[in-house]
């Protein structure tokens, strides 16, 4: 790998991350106007979808046709891609948006045991210990608010979006989707997404929100633009440049971003026992990007 190559895919990975930091500022004023959090995913992968549709065959005007295999790994990506937005938004509604990316932010680690299991990597003591960090700061943030039957359910959202999101990064990257190309990648991902949203909206019996007003349709529009555009393309490219476990791991900027926000504009409280308990997994994370 040269350094042009490794300095774009950390640039990306960081980019990305502070993109995806300021999702839940977009995600809760959604919430306000009457989404929620199947009706927040459904936005968030439509305006994209379509807006990539007419780019890729009249701009770049590409064949839009995959083989039965690139399919077949397109629908389980998306799958993985589909539930992360469900599960961390659904999140949003029982535990602060801070509290929740914050949690979200094990698939890191997440990515780390599973790469590392599939390439029969044996951890190092340093690493084990970062994973340890790593529930040690969950746990703490999982006293923060006062009522344990919401805290439960906003943890449980959390820390599965966390699963959904490592699935879909390793899956990425060794079922090496990329080849089809970025944008066609990102089209089809948010393609079969949407399939996903609406077939688990209609399971759920939870219904859609289609009552925006007038120019409160551009909100949904700029929210799905920015995070398609800014955060997922972004991460994507950084795993094609330097791995799926390394792009999570420089993905630290995230949860500081989504707090910073919360804090400043949603105005959501913070407690010493969430500062300790990000503060743990952030070290934890920055410890393992500079291993050998």
């Amino acid at each position: 790998m040269n350094n042009k190559v490794l300095n774009n895919g950390i640039a990306h990975a960081i980019l990305s991350a502070i993109i995806f930091g300021l999702m839940p500022l977009f995600t809760q004023l959604l919430y306000k106007m009457g989404a929620n959090s199947v009706s927040s995913a459904f936005y968030r992968m439509v305006p994209a979808t379509i807006v990539l549709y007419f780019f890729i065959k009249f701009k770049e005007k590409k064949d839009l046709k995959i083989n039965k295999d690139e399919a077949k790994g397109l629908c389980l990506a998306a799958l993985g891609f589909s539930l992360t937005s469900i599960t961390l938004f659904s999140s949003y509604e029982y535990i602060n948006s801070g509290a929740a990316t914050t949690i979200h932010f094990a698939y890191p680690i997440v990515i780390f045991i599973a790469v590392n299991f599939i390439k029969k990597y044996r951890p190092k003591a340093t690493e084990v210990i970062c994973v340890v960090l790593v529930a040690m700061g969950i746990i703490l943030i999982m006293n923060m608010d006062s009522s344990n039957e919401l805290n439960l359910k906003g943890v449980f959202f959390a820390v599965l979006s966390a699963l959904t999101y490592s699935f879909y990064s390793i899956y990425l990257e060794m079922k090496n989707l990329i080849k089809i190309g970025p944008t066609k990648l990102l089209f089809y991902l948010n393609l079969f997404s949407v399939i996903v949203v609406i077939i688990y909206s209609l399971i759920t019996k939870t219904e859609i929100y289609l009552g925006f007003k007038g120019i409160e349709w551009i909100l949904p529009i700029i929210y799905s633009f920015i995070i398609t555009f800014g955060a997922a393309f972004l991460y994507q490219s950084a795993i094609v440049k330097i791995g799926a476990d390394k792009t999570s791991i420089l993905s630290t900027l995230e949860p500081i971003t989504s707090l910073i926000v919360g804090i400043v504009v949603l105005k959501e409280e913070i407690v010493l026992a969430q500062i300790i308990g990000v503060v743990l997994i952030l070290v934890a994370t920055t410890k393992l990007v500079n291993r050998k």
